[in-house]
């Protein structure tokens, strides 16, 4: 049997440009797919730094009304009040339900309140940011473990 070099050597490169048309469209394929991933994780970590900023600066928020209106005997201004309690509301909805620690921050802030309205002397804003300080730093790592991937 004899090769007909006419017919095979088109009909080899056919197949070869295919396979190089299929392989070129399944490595696309691959690249478009680790784009959107990629894209997907910095949307979602850019997500989660938006929310450890909201929640640093509500808290801040909160403790800073605190103090203002325990040092100047504000606790009668409403307009104050209804910021503090807005403010707290805030918070909460920021937290998760579900996490024990979020929840002890919450009964935290409510306790605070609290006691800076019965004008307590010591009441003390400590475990208050340390609670907070745990929930962002917990925040923050989970934003960087998402960048840096598994």
């Amino acid at each position: 049997m004899t090769i007909n070099w006419a017919v095979a050597v088109p009909v080899a490169a056919a197949m070869i440009a295919a396979s190089a048309a299929v392989w070129g469209a399944w490595l696309a394929t691959k690249a478009q797919a680790a784009n959107r991933k990629l894209t997907q994780e910095v949307a979602l970590a850019q997500f989660r730094q938006d929310w450890l900023n909201m929640l640093r600066s509500k808290l801040a928020e909160y403790l800073g009304l605190l103090t203002i209106l325990y040092r100047t005997d504000g606790l009668e201004d409403d307009a104050h009040r209804m910021e503090m309690v807005k403010c707290a509301y805030e918070i909460q909805l920021l937290l998760s339900p579900h996490d024990p620690s979020d929840n002890e921050l919450i009964v935290e802030l409510r306790t605070m309140r609290e006691a800076y309205e019965r004008r307590d002397a010591e009441v003390d804003a400590a475990k208050v940011v340390a609670l907070s300080q745990a929930i962002l730093w917990r925040g923050w790592a989970r934003i960087t473990s998402d960048i840096r991937g598994p």
